[in-house]
């Protein structure tokens, strides 16, 4: 309790919670015991619903809840149903329900209810400027007649003119003023020296060891802080990987023991397995457990975890700027399976096969699908969103009109991105 804010404690000691229908309380249970684990932008959001919701008068807390609760009785989930947080059997018990979809669409209209009142009451500015930026390595080769085709008309390609850059040092490194430039000549300078972002606002993700020691180092020149951004690698955390995929390989096939499984890897220390980019930031430690238990292909393929991460950060931190370097996965090896989350590495001695076909697709088509993860709020409308394929000529923009880039045709030097970039994120 005395790591909440005060107005959160209060509302508790009211047993406002516990006013809530039985399935809405799971959720909020779990997020105020696991208030330390929430970036700045869910505790933000926790605070105004149940501020909302704490300021109803009676009258309108029931006709808000009312029908859920009506609904919660004919479905029979007030004696069995453990409110203390979100598990597989809780969503069996509602899924097995024939009330299930009436039950969906009634949550769905008191989540809106509530968002619409929160907007009346009053909302936080997203006038910030958000640049996202997408990287496909080197080593993957595109498409070369449509290496944008998953991307459709939503935005327009770029050519890039690379040719001053020394060899080995590619498009990307170039941007953001890293691998033999000073830090103020790229956007690291900008974002970590001019714009002060907190550290939970600048996130670099990477699938393939190519581009975070150097983003680490170039931070730590700019800013003499070690905790300027949230830096996740899909390499580095292997050992995480490692010990997390030997736990769910002993999970039997039952939803109790799911359960059980998923409540040990939740609870167990996790800092051990961790890289030193997070070994003493509890909160990205939680948030890599999450998407390992979460994220679909997360454990298992580097470009997978990417795009998992990316949108989990969309949806849970709001960052402002988020660098997504993709990776390169190895070919599946035969008589092993990855859909129950053997490690190829223990299980088969054949070497690694690196899958730069796949690969490719996997990457141009995840870079995609991150952008359509931050459309999905509106802290994002408005931002802008570079696809690079590094140490290529190629690159996609999809931009509000007023990115100095949006009209831009011919081939366009590396520094005039660079400059562009810094100059809109920073006015």
């Amino acid at each position: 309790m005395e790591n909440l804010p005060l107005e959160i404690r209060e509302l508790l000691k009211r047993g406002l919670i516990q006013r809530l229908p039985v399935t809405f309380q799971p959720f909020f249970n779990e997020e105020v015991r696991e208030w330390d684990s929430l970036w700045p932008y869910e505790q933000g959001y926790i605070v105004r619903v149940l501020d909302y919701l704490g300021g109803l008068n009676d009258a309108a807390f029931k006709k808000l809840f009312q029908p859920l609760h009506a609904l919660e009785a004919q479905m029979g989930v007030q004696g069995e149903f453990s409110t203390r947080e979100e598990s597989l059997e809780e969503a069996s018990i509602l899924a097995r329900s024939p009330h299930y979809l009436e039950w969906q669409q009634e949550v769905r209209r008191v989540n809106e209810a509530i968002n619409r009142g929160m907007e009346t009451a009053g909302r936080p500015s997203q006038a910030r400027r958000r640049l996202i930026l997408l990287v496909i390595p080197a080593r993957l080769v595109l498409a070369a007649k449509s290496p944008w085709q998953h991307w459709g008309d939503v935005g327009r390609p770029l050519t890039l003119d690379i040719s001053g850059l020394s060899a080995g040092r590619g498009s990307v490194a170039a941007l953001l003023g890293i691998s033999g430039a000073p830090h103020s000549a790229g956007l690291l300078g900008t974002l970590s020296d001019k714009l002060g972002w907190r550290s939970d606002e600048i996130w670099a993700l990477e699938g393939a060891p190519l581009t975070l020691a150097a983003v680490w180092n170039a931070l730590g020149v700019a800013t003499g802080s070690p905790s300027k951004a949230v830096l996740l690698s899909f390499p580095r955390l292997k050992l995480f990987r490692e010990n997390f995929l030997d736990q769910l390989n002993t999970m039997q096939k039952d939803l109790a023991d799911a359960d059980r499984v998923l409540e040990h890897l939740h609870a167990i220390n996790v800092q051990r397995w961790c890289p030193p980019e997070i070994s003493e930031d509890h909160r990205a430690q939680q948030f890599v457990r999450s998407v390992f238990l979460s994220g679909n292909g997360a454990l298992l393929f580097g470009s997978a975890f990417v795009e998992w991460a990316a949108s989990e950060a969309f949806r849970r931190a709001r960052p402002s700027f988020v660098l997504a370097s993709y990776g390169i996965r190895n070919k599946p090896k035969p008589f092993t399976s990855v859909a129950i989350f053997e490690n190829q590495d223990k299980v088969s001695p054949l070497p690694d096969v690196p899958d730069f076909a796949g690969s490719a697709l996997d990457a141009d088509v995840l870079s995609f699908y991150t952008w359509r993860a931050a459309m999905r709020y509106p802290e994002y409308e408005s931002a802008a969103c570079l696809c690079v394929a590094e140490n290529h000529p190629a690159a996609y923009l999809v931009s509000p009109d007023d990115f100095p880039l949006a009209k831009q045709t011919g081939r366009i030097p590396i520094e005039r991105v660079t400059s562009s970039v810094r100059d809109w994120l920073a006015s």
